[in-house]
């Protein structure tokens, strides 16, 4: 019902973090408390890997990497949807925040465009040259120019410049035939004309790299609303699907609707915002003219902090659908406060 992240020194940095025992509490990441009540701890224990996650492994590695002057890139599994990075990355987004060139990949020819926005976001905001994708996986053997072209396009529409193939077969001797195709190499009649397509996306993203990208709005991020609804299926499933749905609904009402937009990350929010005089939003290298709240159950008092100050400024907060009845996952009505001060909608495409 739900799969956790542990490691043999976990409690002592829990412990050393919030002061309790992670031991102790270690039912409440698993189970419901009683009475719909929202656990804390399971709050914190989500946070807690999360950050342990990117600090050991890819801040860990770009920090190599800048040292030695190269670009860390690559993609992380289970990207796409709250419960896929709840379960394997804690907060995907946290984990492209040390990365040169921050990455992701795309199979089936899938349109993940909550995979794309969220490492764009984050390439922006740091200034970063580019967003790598590994892209065309798992699309067989009769995907044609168009499709190439297809998916291509909506992915620099999105923002991304650096496109890795899932590229060419050393053999195909047995079932090889069958891995992943299909190759763009001599295996495939066509891969002498493949030109027609880099040609294409070599100008396209050649013009985007010596841009600089203009978002007007920013969203935050979901993800940590989803941590505090990851438990028992029988309990949780429906408000857990309820909360995917809704992220990706958002995602695509927007990019649907020609609003760019990017996400904003609470784990991150406090180091990038940049307090100016004027009434827009700096977070980084990004300026937005408006923030979307879009129907939480939990945000962070320093996110709330921000917002405030921008609502003042005369920023546009704009809260769709559930104002968050928590913040830091514990009751509270700060957010219901600055909601009345702010614009609202309903959460629906027309709204």
């Amino acid at each position: 019902d739900a799969t956790i992240a542990f490691t043999d020194d976990l409690d002592d940095t829990f412990r050393k973090t919030w002061g309790v025992s992670l031991l102790d509490i270690l039912p409440e990441i698993l189970w419901e408390l009683p009475g719909g009540a929202v656990s804390v701890h399971r709050y914190h224990y989500h946070d807690h890997v999360a950050e342990r996650f990117a600090r050991a492994f890819p801040d860990n590695l770009a920090s190599w990497c800048e040292e030695h002057r190269i670009a860390l890139t690559g993609h992380f599994m289970s990207e796409r949807t709250l419960y896929s990075q709840t379960l394997a990355l804690g907060e995907a987004m946290r984990c492209y925040r040390a990365m040169q060139l921050p990455g992701i990949d795309n199979l089936c020819d899938a349109k993940e465009f909550t995979t794309a926005k969220q490492a764009v976001s984050v390439a922006r905001q740091k200034g970063r040259e580019g967003v790598l994708s590994e892209i065309y996986g798992a699309t067989h053997w009769d995907f044609d120019f168009i499709g190439h072209k297809l998916q291509g396009d909506w992915q620099a529409a999105l923002g991304i410049t650096v496109r890795v193939h899932h590229l060419s077969f050393y053999t195909m001797e047995g079932e090889a035939k069958r891995d992943w195709p299909a190759s763009i190499s001599f295996q495939s009649p066509w891969y002498q004309k493949y030109r027609y397509i880099e040609d294409h996306f070599a100008r396209v993203n050649a013009a985007l790299t010596r841009g600089k990208p203009l978002a007007r709005v920013g969203v935050i991020h979901p993800i940590e609303s989803f941590w505090i609804s990851y438990g028992p299926c029988d309990q949780t499933q429906l408000l857990r699907d309820k909360l995917d749905e809704n992220f990706v609904n958002l995602t695509e009402w927007l990019v649907h609707g020609l609003v760019d937009f990017d996400f904003l990350s609470e784990s991150m929010l406090p180091g990038q915002y940049v307090c100016g005089g004027q009434p827009s939003m700096q977070v980084g290298e990004m300026e937005y003219e408006a923030v979307l709240v879009p129907s939480l159950r939990t945000i962070r008092n320093t996110t709330l902090d921000i917002l405030e100050r921008f609502a003042a400024a005369g920023g546009r907060v704009i809260f769709a659908g559930e104002i968050p009845k928590l913040v830091d996952a514990k009751p509270s009505d700060r957010a219901e406060k600055l909601a009345a001060r702010c614009a609202r909608a309903d959460f629906a495409r027309y709204d």
